[in-house]
């Protein structure tokens, strides 16, 4: 017997989920309120944090199916100031977070 899957919101959660169901072969529909997906941004950046696992997010994202054809760079080294003329460069063997970005444009992680 076939299931068909309903989802609600064609968000980075929606659309993942559906994508593996679809290959997993449910049927699978997805809604969304706005016109497309993402268009509550505006090509705006968002960070993915990449710290607080041992992998790599953009590894892990392709793992899950979605493919990084989107957007993303990751942050800089940062510059600590504390405003009394102390500074402190600090770098990190990988980094802690990636810019992407989001919104209906074609390299958005949303259209991805």
């Amino acid at each position: 017997m076939r299931k068909n899957i309903k989802i609600l919101g064609a968000g980075v959660s929606g659309l993942t989920t559906a994508i593996n169901l679809s290959k997993a072969g449910y049927a699978v529909e997805v809604f969304e309120r706005r016109s497309d997906a993402g268009a509550r941004f505006f090509g705006d950046l968002q960070g993915l944090e990449n710290y607080s696992e041992k992998g790599n997010i953009i590894d892990w994202l392709q793992s899950v199916n979605i493919e990084a054809t989107f957007f993303y760079k990751a942050l800089p080294p940062l510059k600590a100031i504390d405003g009394k003329g102390f500074s402190a460069d600090f770098e990190f063997k990988r980094p802690l977070c990636y810019l992407v970005k989001r919104g209906v444009m074609h390299d958005s992680l949303d259209q991805s």
